[in-house]
Formats: C-alpha cells, structure tokens, sequence
C-alpha cells in the first residue's frame, strides 16, 4: 500500500504574519480560507496539484497550543486502499477512527498508539471552499459515495471540478 505525505496543519498564534511568512518568504500560494466563524484557517500550496501542502490554524482553534502539529496527512492511491486501510485501523483495536469528507476528499482520521493525529486519504474530483466536513460511509460502493458526496457539496461556495478551480486561483502553478 503505497502512501505519499500530502499535508500538515499547524497552530499558529498570528494568522496574518505566518501567512505572509509563507507566501512571501516561503513562495506558497494561497488557495482557500476560512470564510469566517470560529475556524481561521489559510490553505497554502507550493505546487498546483495539492489543493493545501500547509493548513495555518489560529491557535484556538481545537485543543493544541500555538506552534503545535495538529496532523500529518497520507494520500493512498484510490477508495478501495481507503477502504484497505479502514479495515486495518478497525482491527487494529482501541482507535479513535472518524471517516469523513471535505468535499475535495475522502478521510480517515485517527490517533496512532501515542496520540499522534493521522489523516489518511483519496482526493475527490471537486474543489469546494473550506473548511468542511461531514461523515461518510465508507461500506458505500465507489460510485455510490462519488455520487452522494458530489450532491452534498454542488450548492456549495467555490463548488467546482478541481482542476478548473486551480487554472483560475493560482496565480504561478507548478507542474
């Protein structure tokens, strides 16, 4: 089962200075934020096929103080190696496991033997502003899921196929 690290999210104090740190210093483009409420978020990419390499949360958001790791995220190669690794959490025993979608993927959330959060997951054909979330049932068939998760997300801000989303927000993609 090959997996490819995609992501992390950090807790950060000063959204504003740590997203111009990383765009301006760094080169990240950014490609999604919060749209208000509670959950200041800035996604940032370095390249046009990761819809976010960096998530920067403000710190009060969840139970992590500022500077910390909130996750570490794991692309699998399609639903059924989701599904593969799903199994293999559930009968690992004792894991906290939560299945869950953004609209732009499917997921497997989960806290390994020493609490560490671990995301697994398969990016949807969508874009869809963020943050999001909503359970899924990952016993679904793959056309079943595609099709349901799609009618949870059409009405949506930002809802589009996700490589017309990133030929119009990105000002310097990277192959």
């Amino acid at each position: 089962m090959p997996i490819s690290l995609s992501h992390f999210e950090i807790k950060v104090r000063d959204l504003v200075r740590m997203e111009a740190f990383y765009t301006e210093t760094l080169g990240f483009v950014v490609t999604d934020r919060s749209a208000g409420g509670a959950a200041q978020m800035v996604f940032l990419s370095g390249n046009a096929g990761e819809h976010h390499q960096i998530v920067l949360a403000e710190e009060h958001v969840g139970s992590f103080a500022a500077g910390s790791l909130d996750h570490l995220a794991f692309r699998v190669g399609d639903l059924g190696e989701l599904r593969s690794c799903h199994g293999r959490l559930r009968a690992y025993g004792n894991l906290s496991i939560e299945t869950v979608s953004r609209g732009t993927s499917w997921s497997v959330y989960f806290r390994d033997p020493e609490s560490n959060r671990i995301e697994l997951f398969v990016d949807t054909p969508w874009h869809v502003a963020q943050p999001l979330r909503f359970p899924i049932d990952l016993t679904m068939e793959d056309d079943e899921l595609i099709a349901w998760t799609e009618e949870q997300i059409a009405s949506l801000a930002d809802f589009a196929p996700a490589d017309q989303w990133f030929r119009n927000h990105t000002e310097n993609p990277t192959p």
